[in-house]
């Protein structure tokens, strides 16, 4: 009996991400401030958000706007790591991911 491996899709482990097409992305070690990822947003397109045990939100466009708006003043950067939580107690983070020479945008969710 063989057994083919497949890559993971809609998964985060570590510093590897897939997304639904099977895609590997992985994370820059920085977390992003503010103003980066207010130009990054409307530049890329598209956010998505991770929270540990949990499937990954892809938005786009609007919604990617909206989502980013929702977090971003609970969002930690390099520089400042104490951020008041949001209504649902949550803090953020934003990192670049890559795949080649593409980027991805992914906000981390933290209880």
């Amino acid at each position: 009996m063989s057994s083919k491996w497949s890559a993971p899709r809609n998964r985060v482990m570590n510093d590897r991400l897939w997304d639904a097409q099977g895609r590997e992305w992985h994370r820059q070690f920085v977390w992003l401030d503010r103003a980066e990822v207010d130009r990054l947003v409307p530049k890329l397109g598209r956010l998505v958000v991770h929270r540990y045990h949990e499937p990954l939100r892809w938005l786009s466009g609007g919604e990617a706007a909206a989502g980013w708006e929702k977090v971003r003043l609970h969002t930690q950067t390099s520089e400042e790591k104490d951020v008041t939580p949001d209504d649902q107690d949550l803090t953020y983070a934003a990192a670049v991911w890559t795949s080649g020479e593409d980027r991805l945008l992914v906000v981390e969710e933290f209880c």
